[in-house]
């Protein structure tokens, strides 16, 4: 976000909706209700219901590993997160949870009706959310993972239309510890290479207990 974020930002295409949604009138609104929270809920839901019709591969909106509905109403209401709506003639057409630390935010959530990929909201309510983290001085803005091969390209290649880059991070099996404990990654390496049996997982997870200073 310390960039020139403008129109010549992003891709002919998607600046497209973005003018149409400027057009048609779309308003962005900031919220942390509860009302919002069971739109985006509906929301999450219809959009899954599209995606598994047309590429059969059912799957959860919370993608995250114990994010649910109590989590995002718990963030929301200590001020971790904050909804941002697209607003057109009074009816919610497209909303984002953003959720920031410091000066970083990510976009957790994101859910739409139909009628906001034809009136623009959905491009949108993206450019005007990056815009306006830029001028409250954030530093980055996270547009999730890079999604998997197949149903998951017009996803990634929409995320870099609007402005995004992609950017590697090391994955979900970053083998951490430092000397003297080091000679322990040598163990979570070796437990990836063997069945996933009781033995195996109660051991990794006194391991991973021990080393984070929890009690169970």
């Amino acid at each position: 976000l310390t960039n020139d974020y403008t129109d010549s930002t992003i891709s002919s295409r998607i600046l497209r909706n973005v003018k149409k949604g400027r057009k048609t009138g779309v308003q962005i609104r900031e919220s942390s209700s509860v009302d919002d929270l069971n739109l985006l809920l509906s929301f999450l839901e219809s959009t899954k219901n599209r995606r598994v019709s047309r590429f059969g591969n059912d799957y959860s909106p919370f993608y995250i590993n114990l994010l649910s509905e109590t989590a995002i109403a718990n963030m929301l209401e200590n001020g971790m997160a904050k909804f941002y709506c697209a607003d057109l003639n009074g009816q919610t057409q497209s909303i984002m949870l953003m959720l920031d630390s410091g000066d970083r935010t990510y976009n957790l959530l994101k859910g739409s009706v139909d009628e906001a990929y034809t009136s623009g909201a959905s491009s949108f309510i993206d450019f005007e959310v990056i815009r306006i983290y830029q001028q409250k001085g954030f530093k980055v803005l996270n547009l999730g993972v890079e999604l998997l091969a197949g149903d998951g390209d017009g996803l990634n290649m929409y995320k870099e239309g609007i402005g995004g880059m992609r950017i590697k991070k090391l994955g979900a099996y970053t083998y951490y510890l430092y000397f003297p404990y080091s000679v322990l990654n040598v163990l979570f390496i070796a437990s990836h290479m063997v069945p996933d049996v009781k033995w195996v997982l109660w051991l990794k997870r006194k391991l991973s207990a021990l080393f984070s200073g929890a009690k169970n």
